[in-house]
Order: structure tokens, then sequence, then C-alpha cells
């Protein structure tokens, strides 16, 4: 089955809005600082499967979520390689990449599963390099020991079709190495050449626009992410604000507040009493500034 057809059923397990949700969450959960060394830890996982059902109203399972993972980081992988080539050129507004039919068919080649970006390339890549890249994440692209197998047989077949064998950091390979295995292989069936390299300058320009392109977009979830983070403050002290004066104005406060004002007899204590059932009447109760005047309140209840 060839890689087309298995990023159709990816997309049928997993639709456009799902894995952009699943995305999303995991990147909150990397900038709460719970990917350390760029792994998520069990507890994590749970809480992003947790997050991901809550919100999607879906059932997926803890093996589930894992593959998709791992599909991902390895489609960021063979992304971020095509990208390091020379002659290759990312549109991140159109999320298309452009080259001319040579380079094409030089790389595919060696790496055919980059087939998929000729007609559209990774969707999500920014986000994904917030996850991925080693300069945010630690780099580390292999599956954790700690990883679960894929669950269903669905997601076995998909896995299996996506990893081609370890994952390695995606500046690992250099341009060098990529031409010299294009380079024997071609030899080897052909007799052709391998294509010239193109100026260094032109490589180091187009990965500063990425390195670019990718800080923007860290900054941007960043602002997000404490715009966030202060409206959930906002909403805690405000919520342990109502706290405190519930407990203020609490019927056990209320009563012993009204025994602190002395003897009293047993008509005004009941009436008392029954209007402390009332949170409108506690509040007003607690509220006078001294025992007189809770006295002088105590006389209208008669």
């Amino acid at each position: 089955m060839g890689t087309g057809i298995y990023a159709r059923e990816d997309a049928k397990l997993w639709p456009a809005r799902l894995e952009k949700l699943f995305i999303d969450i995991m990147v909150e959960e990397m900038h709460k600082g719970n990917m350390p060394m760029g792994i998520f830890k069990l507890k994590t996982w749970c809480k992003i499967l947790e997050e991901l059902n809550l919100r999607s109203k879906q059932s997926f399972k803890l093996k589930q979520v894992k593959a998709k993972y791992n599909r991902l980081k390895q489609k960021y992988r063979v992304f971020s390689q095509l990208l390091q080539q020379n002659g290759f050129v990312w549109h991140g507004e159109t999320n298309s990449v452009t080259a001319s039919d040579e380079v094409w068919e030089s790389y595919l080649y060696a790496n055919p599963d980059a087939e998929r970006f000729r007609e559209k390339g990774c969707e999500h890549y920014k986000l994904l390099g917030i996850l991925f890249n080693k300069l945010i994440a630690m780099g580390f692209m292999a599956f954790a020991s700690t990883q679960d197998a894929p669950d269903t047989d669905e997601e076995r077949e998909l896995d299996e079709a996506y990893r081609n064998g370890a994952f390695i950091d995606v500046d690992s390979d250099s341009q060098d190495d990529h031409e010299k295995k294009v380079s024997q292989k071609r030899t080897k069936r052909s007799g052709k050449c391998p294509m010239r390299s193109e100026a260094k300058g032109r490589k180091r320009s187009r990965k500063a626009d990425e390195f670019s392109e990718l800080n923007d977009a860290i900054r941007a979830f960043a602002e997000q992410t404490k715009l966030m983070l202060e409206a959930k403050v906002a909403r805690m002290k405000e919520k342990e604000k109502r706290k405190q004066q519930r407990d203020e104005f609490s019927i056990p406060n209320c009563v012993n507040a009204l025994e602190s004002l002395g003897d009293l007899d047993m008509n005004t204590y009941t009436l008392a009493i029954k209007k402390f059932s009332t949170a409108e009447w506690r509040e007003a109760f607690m509220s006078l500034s001294s025992n007189a005047r809770k006295k002088a309140w105590l006389d209208c209840l008669k």
C-alpha cells in the first residue's frame, strides 16, 4: 500500500480538526513545562488524552494518541530533511514546496517517503516545530522506550507505514551525505551524475527565513499562553474572593458573632437564627461595623 493511501487512511482516523486539536493540546502541555527533555511522561499523556476526548467528544485510547504522535514526529522529520536540501523552497503562506523536476526526481529517488509533500507541504509545520525542533524541545526524534505499540489494526498498519527506520535529529544528515547516497544509487543503475550543489549562501538564507518564521510562531503562541494564564489567574482570584466571602458570612460565623453580643432573650436569638438561613441576611448582619449596630439590627427583628 503506497504512502498516499496510508495518508488517506490516517485522515479518516484523524480528520484535520482533530489533528489540529491534538497538536494544540500537546503544545499547551509543553508550554506548561510538562515535556521535560522533549518527552511526555505517562501522567501528561493521560492529561492530553482526557483533554482531547473532552474537547472532541471522542473516545480515543492512550495507545492511539501515542501512535498518532509518532506519525506526526516522523512526518515532521521527513519534511524537515527535505527543506534542508538545496533547490527546495517552502512557501509557508500556501504550505507548498517548489523545486525543479530534476531536484524532485533526484531527491525522491533516495527518499520516496517525501513524495506526499510534492503536492502539499507539512500541515501545522510551525506548531510541530515547537514540539519537535531540537532548539525548542531538545531534539529527541526517537521513540521513547516507554511508549506503547499502536492499539488498533488501523493504527498499527499506519505506524508501520510511516516508520522507515530509527528516528534521527532533523539536522543530523548533511547535504554531502544525501548527495553521496543519491550518487551511489544513480551510478549503479543508470550511470548518471548527481545534481550539482547550489550556492551555500542561498541555503543559509532559506534556513534563516524558516527559523525566523518559527520564532514568530513561538512568540505568538507565548503571547497567547500569557493571556490565557492571566485570565486563569484572574478567575482563580475571583473564585478565592467569593470563597472567603462565603466563609466570612457562614452560619457558624454569624452565630459566633451573635453570641458575642452577650445575653440575648430567647425570642431575639431565635429570630436571628431563622434570618441566618438566608445568605443576604447573614451578609447584612456581618457587615455591620459595631456590636451596637448589630444589637440595633436585632431590635428591628422584633
